[in-house]
């Protein structure tokens, strides 16, 4: 399913009697009930606008939440340059600075980011002098 651009999430349930709950959510015994997928189209223009980007010389990235595949698969459909080029948050976090610092320049789509890893990225784009705009 992420292959063809849906997002996908498991759903589980899990019954905690208690208040001593573990450190992470993956410590739980979940008894799986299925899978949730769901289509989020991009916007109608989005070639458009990312190739007038383009022409003008800018340079974009994506920085979601989103695995990578169902990034990827989106990003080719609407025509994002270099959607190959991929770094996701664990790996973002295990490099050092100056290894972050030349990976972020030559990164398209950065997935499964969290707080701390997007923070990681504005300081290494502002280290390379980069200007950032959000949408």
């Amino acid at each position: 399913m992420a292959n063809e651009g849906y997002r996908v999430l498991g759903v589980g349930v899990t019954e905690f009697p208690g208040t001593d709950y573990p450190k992470t959510q993956q410590e739980f015994k979940f008894n799986f009930k299925g899978l949730v997928a769901f289509y989020d189209p991009p916007k109608a223009n989005i070639q458009n606008v990312f190739e007038t980007f383009y022409k003008a010389g800018i340079e974009l990235k994506i920085v979601t939440g989103d695995n990578a595949q169902t990034t990827t698969t989106i990003a080719k459909q609407v025509g994002f340059k270099d959607a190959d080029k991929v770094l996701n948050g664990d790996e973002l976090m295990a490099m050092d600075e100056a290894t972050l610092k030349v990976k972020v320049m030559e990164t398209a789509i950065f997935t499964r980011m969290f707080p701390e890893a997007k923070l990681k990225i504005i300081q290494a784009l502002k280290d390379n002098n980069q200007t950032m705009v959000r949408r």
